[in-house]
């Protein structure tokens, strides 16, 4: 998860940046964090792909309908979420980005063990369409910039990367918790 696109990396931060300068309650500004450095968000396709996988063999087995893989976002609900004002979209490089689910297992070389949430910008989706249309995942390159996927050719898979941009809750849970609190009676 350690790759979004750089374009999609730069236009949130750009746009986050937007939001704070044009913010008139100053104290919404304190507390906020540091930039992550690029290089701590992006994962190699190749071991994101391996994680995904594994977390689809899983959902497979303990699921009895065709699991999720994989969800399809609009930039604009990503900006509405971040408290930007959606008329920003005009700026996005991307209209769509796909979240992954996946589940790297204990035992391996990199990374921490447990759920993951990979991130990748979108080209040619259409969730308007009916049927809807998926478009094509974006991989980043070394510099969180998206490769063209005619291009991707010209990388190596261990030079092709997605964003791990999250902690999964119970480690991150909201502490007000509103989300959780329904309980399922089986």
């Amino acid at each position: 998860m350690k790759s979004i696109s750089l374009k999609i990396a730069a236009i949130l931060c750009v746009m986050t940046m937007i939001a704070c300068n044009n913010s008139k309650d100053e104290a919404l500004n304190e507390g906020r964090q540091a930039p992550v450095p690029l290089d701590s968000l992006l994962v190699p396709k190749g071991q994101a792909m391996v994680n995904i996988a594994y977390f689809d063999s899983l959902s497979s087995k303990k699921l009895s309908d065709i699991p999720i893989k994989a969800y399809t976002i609009r930039s604009q609900e990503l900006l509405v979420a971040m408290g930007l004002d959606s008329s920003l979209i005009s700026k996005v490089i991307y209209n769509n980005i796909r979240v992954y689910l996946a589940y790297q297992p204990t035992g391996e070389k990199q990374g921490t063990p447990g759920y993951k949430l990979y991130i990748v910008p979108v080209i040619g989706a259409n969730l308007d369409a009916y049927p809807p249309i998926g478009g094509k995942d974006v991989m980043l390159d070394k510099n969180g910039k998206g490769i063209k996927p005619e291009l991707l050719g010209n990388y190596a898979d261990g030079d092709q990367y997605v964003l791990d941009l999250n902690t999964p809750c119970p480690n991150t849970c909201a502490i007000n918790g509103d989300l959780l609190t329904k309980k399922i009676s089986h």
